[in-house]
């Protein structure tokens, strides 16, 4: 029972969003653009505390065990969005080059993230 009234719901979700204007479009993107930024800026913000803690003398492993369980987590959170953003993409029928420009608005958090990542795990932080 429980089955058929999700595929029911899903069904109503998935026609309700091919039919859904451009307007709608751009929301639908707008929405996924701010709930990844939220996610990545949740993410800058553990690793920016890593580094502040490495700084500050706090041993790597110490540091690890604090930031990386939250840090996968939001990796987890960010994959799945984006996941999911590709899936709505396709049925909205959203242009390539419109679908490419969300990421690439992104680059600048992707960037920052990396950048630290690299500094942590330098010194002794493996967060993965």
């Amino acid at each position: 029972m429980k089955k058929n009234i999700f595929i029911l719901l899903l069904a109503c979700i998935v026609q309700f969003s091919c039919t859904e204007s451009k307007t709608g479009k751009q929301a639908k993107i707008d929405d996924f653009k701010a709930e990844i930024e939220q996610l990545m800026d949740s993410s800058i913000h553990f690793y920016n505390k890593g580094v502040r803690l490495l700084k500050a003398g706090v041993a790597p492993i110490k540091i690890q065990k604090f930031i990386g369980p939250k840090l996968d987590k939001l990796r987890k959170q960010i994959n799945e969005k984006s996941k999911e953003f590709a899936m709505k993409a396709q049925k909205l029928k959203i242009p390539r080059e419109l679908y490419d420009n969300v990421f690439l608005d992104l680059n600048t958090n992707v960037q920052s993230i990396q950048e630290k990542h690299k500094y942590l795990n330098e010194n002794g932080v493996k967060i993965d």
